[in-house]
């Protein structure tokens, strides 16, 4: 009798502790719903998260690759540049040694003329050329040139000698008007050297 009261009071003890069991984990379900939410919630900003890095890593990749194929095509312009830059120097270089050749040449053939006393690239002043090309005296000139010497000569200024030449109507090279300066170089002009080689008229 006492060992069938007991088996009795075990049935009751484990249905109320599983029913207590049972209360327990009903009253949790809410947390554990409300837990369950927030993983997913957390899962699905992790996926975000990470779709959203793999889209930037994707864009920096396409980014860098975009950066060093223009270094690329940079690097053959820069290539292509120094080569005509190089070319450019070397034509350059030709060019002067051309320019200069040239201007030894033509140094060569004006001191050829003056010597020849043969007419050049311009007129000067006290000299013309005859029908032949030759450079003659122009006597009237060579006055005018011995004129301004002996006034320089004499004390007055080049300045001064233009002056008078301007306002007495005689005309410089080319029919300018005379300056200080045009004064001084047509009288110091090298070529008038050669005039001891004519005979001034009578």
């Amino acid at each position: 009798m006492f060992k069938e009261q007991k088996k009795m009071d075990t049935k009751k003890i484990d249905r109320l502790g599983l029913h207590n069991t049972i209360a327990a984990i009903k009253a949790k379900i809410p947390k554990l719903r409300k837990t369950d939410k927030l993983i997913t919630s957390l899962i699905e900003e992790v996926e975000t998260l990470q779709h959203r890095e793999d889209a930037h890593l994707e864009m920096a990749n396409r980014i860098i690759g975009n950066y060093e194929a223009k270094c690329k095509r940079l690097a053959g312009l820069v290539d292509t540049l120094e080569i005509k830059i190089a070319d450019l120097n070397n034509e350059i270089l030709h060019l002067r040694r051309e320019s200069k050749k040239r201007s030894v040449s033509m140094q060569d053939y004006m001191s050829r003329k003056k010597e020849n006393m043969e007419k050049f690239t311009h007129s000067i002043y006290g000299w013309e050329a005859n029908e032949k090309d030759e450079l003659v005296p122009n006597w009237d000139e060579q006055e005018v040139i011995s004129s301004m010497r002996e006034m320089l000569e004499n004390g007055s200024s080049a300045s001064k000698v233009a002056k008078i030449l301007n306002e007495i109507g005689i005309s410089g090279s080319k029919g300018g008007k005379w300056t200080s300066s045009s004064v001084l170089r047509t009288v110091r002009g090298k070529f008038h050297e050669n005039l001891d080689k004519f005979t001034p008229p009578e």
